[in-house]
């Protein structure tokens, strides 16, 4: 029984029938609003953090075991699938089934979207041991170098950036060119 309003004001009361805002799902987008126990220790009050991946939740937040299970789980099938190959069949993905965007091409800003590249960043980020598994998109990305040491910008996504980050598609790209050196520089260190 909701608590007697003594005020004018507005109220907001949680209904329980209703199914949770964010669904536990392998495919959700991980959205997190509200109080958590831990913050930026940096901050003396409330801010606003973007948050793209389970791996920033846990820096940010500090680690919880369940949220560091779901992390792990997602780069080991990340790995599984050598990070653009069906698991079922070990065939390429070409394209993105609902965007229809090719893994296999770089972007920058990826916004939401995937490709290999934003893959392998993550796992260096995430300072997880190179394997065999990763191998096969280690060498695609270093094969997509050109003469003049530098990645192209294969992909631009619809948005708005306050800067111009690069010449546009086609064109060498600085972003792409400093994301796939700390990717090779990351898995070459581990000689795949």
């Amino acid at each position: 029984m909701p608590a007697p309003y003594r005020y004018p004001g507005v109220y907001v009361e949680e209904i329980a029938t209703l199914p949770p805002s964010v669904a536990e799902v392998a495919t959700a987008v991980p959205a997190f609003v509200g109080y958590t126990a831990v913050g930026p220790a940096d901050k003396a009050e409330p801010v606003v953090a973007r948050i793209a991946t389970l791996l920033e939740y846990e820096t940010a937040f500090g680690a919880k075991p369940d949220v560091s299970s779901a992390r792990l789980r997602g780069q080991e099938y990340l790995l599984e699938r050598r990070l653009f190959r069906r698991r079922s069949t070990g065939e390429v993905i070409e394209r993105d089934r609902k965007g229809g965007a090719s893994w296999m091409r770089f972007a920058f800003p990826t916004w939401w979207h995937y490709d290999v590249l934003r893959g392998l960043d993550y796992l260096r980020r995430a300072g997880v041991s190179p394997d065999e598994r990763a191998a096969e998109a280690v060498r695609l990305v270093a094969s997509k170098r050109d003469d003049e040491g530098r990645w192209p910008l294969e992909r631009l996504y619809p948005g708005t950036m306050p800067i111009e980050t690069d010449e546009g598609e086609g064109r060498p790209s600085r972003w792409n060119t400093l994301r796939a050196l700390r990717v090779l520089r990351y898995f070459f260190m581990f000689s795949l």
